[in-house]
């Protein structure tokens, strides 16, 4: 069984007099063997006091309602969202009870996440978050429900200006509000060393997403990380009440943040899925591959002792990429050799061709290219922007016909190693342009976010990309994933697809006229 470990620390802050942050943690003695944990962050608001009893009181119902149902074999999701609501009808009752002034109207946020094995359930409703840092990088797994965040999602402000903005603590959905509650939940499943943060908005508005990365990626102990947390935001300025609650799924070690050879980006271009500029790197990269490409397009009238050098510095490339045992990548990508004399034809002038990717694009439905079973983890694509897959045998193999799989002569198998791979929970990817493609496993859709970092699309394939296992973009924008060992492909167009109108459903008492409507 992976070990878990939890830390917390709450503090009023540097402005406020009392604390209206509750907390609640709840380890697996505590839920009776059933579940391993249970954690709960509530920031209330309302009135003198009704804030601090507004997050107790879901502080203490969410708990009582899941041990209340611990054993009847309800899923994670479902119990959970069931627990808030239960929280949600206290506040409510409590509110109508009778209209004091320190309580009238008061209300909370609520993050909340059970953990059953390697399964995550988190739930929240308001502007309390919930981060995963997984391998170096943070996730911010909740979406906030805030009038700042709608500007943010549009593009409209930066996350900056979200955090300084005078209205960044009005919230749009808080528990205590309406009857109804609507509770995003969002379900994943952890990796050994993989550290969870649930926090109120006393971190996130006061202190940058990739210095909270920094410091859940160099803490030796959940505890350890949340007593810096909240020293972090006083020292930014602690305006208002701090909590943290970090977990630490499997054995505690510190984590190394990919590192990006430029210095660090300001504040203005960090985001939460790429605080290190990785797509700075990929930008440059693709920019030197397309530079080797167009020098390859344009002959040079070698010499035949120069052509003979050349192949024999290929072949030995070749040679030595062999015995390495990582041929099968090399030969996906190689160009054909050049003949060893070229006509003597005047040298093409390079025109620089912005690539497609730089425009904005829109995307149709997903589209099911295999109907063999492929390899989970293998996905690349040709010069042309075809995907290159490997059948259950482990061939490297094109797509042909109805969508079967013909192997690629003189390709080399997949190495056993390569087909044992587990791939990240998440799949993040870069085009040409430097945009950069995020899997959004909660909602089973791909996220888009341009060069500079700001989210442009939400719904690319939206409840189709179940659990991907390998993720690729051609220069054409158009997509393909790899799930349930078969291959999908999301294209892209330039101008919007257009819908299929749906024809209204007569009635089963109105008559039918077949005459033709006129407009009126």
């Amino acid at each position: 069984m992976i070990s878990i470990s939890i830390g917390f620390k709450t503090h009023p802050g540097k402005r406020r007099e009392t604390n209206q942050d509750s907390y609640a943690i709840l380890r697996r003695a505590d839920l009776g063997g059933k579940r391993d944990a249970l954690l709960v962050v509530a920031d209330g608001m309302g009135g003198v006091k009704g804030g601090e009893i507004a997050s107790r009181t879901v502080a203490e119902t969410v708990p009582e309602a899941i041990l209340r149902h611990n054993g009847d074999g309800i899923k994670g999701s479902s119990l959970l969202a069931e627990a808030i609501q239960t929280a949600n009808e206290q506040v409510l009752a409590q509110n109508n009870a009778e209209a004091r002034s320190e309580t009238q109207r008061m209300g909370t946020t609520c993050v909340a996440a059970i953990l059953e094995g390697s399964a995550l359930v988190v739930g929240n409703v308001g502007d309390s978050r919930a981060y995963l840092l997984h391998q170096g990088r943070l996730f911010q797994i909740t979406q906030d429900h805030s009038q700042v965040w709608r500007q943010v999602q549009s593009g409209q402000m930066s996350r900056e200006e979200a955090r300084s903005s005078k209205h960044r603590n009005v919230v749009t959905r808080m528990v205590g509000l309406n009857e109804e509650l609507e509770t995003d939940i969002f379900p994943l499943n952890l990796t050994e060393g993989d550290v969870l943060l649930l926090c109120s908005d006393g971190l996130s508005s006061e202190i940058a997403d990739a210095q909270i990365a920094r410091v859940l990626a160099g803490s030796s102990s959940p505890q350890e990380a949340s007593e810096r947390l909240v020293n972090a935001a006083l020292e930014a300025g602690g305006s208002d009440n701090i909590t943290v609650v970090v977990l630490c799924y499997g054995k505690v070690a510190a984590q190394t943040l990919h590192e990006s050879p430029e210095s660090t980006p300001s504040e203005e271009e960090e985001n939460t899925t790429d605080p290190d500029g990785k797509w700075r790197e990929e930008l440059r990269a693709a920019s030197q591959r397309e530079r080797e490409e167009v020098a390859l397009a344009v002959p040079s009238n070698p010499s035949p002792q120069k052509s003979n050098v050349a192949l024999l510095v290929v072949l030995c490339m070749l040679v030595v990429g062999l015995t390495s045992g990582l041929a099968w990548t090399w030969l996906v990508h190689i160009p054909k050799l050049q003949p060893k004399t070229l006509p003597v034809v005047p040298p093409p002038v390079a025109v620089r061709v912005e690539p497609r990717t730089s425009q904005p694009l829109f995307y149709g439905a997903v589209v099911a290219l295999s109907t063999e079973k492929v390899q989970s983890g293998f996905l690349q694509l040709d010069k042309e922007g075809k995907p290159i897959v490997a059948n259950e045998e482990g061939h490297i193999s094109h797509l042909i016909g109805k969508g079967e799989l013909k192997p690629m002569p003189g390709r080399p198998d997949l190495p056993e190693a390569a087909l044992k791979q587990t791939p990240p929970a998440v799949w993040v990817i870069y085009d040409q342009s430097g945009n950069r493609y995020q899997t959004h496993p909660p909602t089973q859709s791909i996220f888009k976010f341009d060069s500079a970092g700001t989210r442009i699309r939400y719904d690319i394939g939206k409840g189709k990309v179940v659990s991907p296992t390998a993720l690729a973009v051609a220069p054409s924008g158009d997509l393909f994933y790899i799930s349930r060992q078969h291959l999908y492909s999301i294209p892209a167009f330039e101008t919007e697809p257009a819908k299929k109108p749906i024809a209204p459903k007569p009635s089963p008492n109105a008559e039918v006229n077949s005459a033709t409507p006129r407009n009126p």
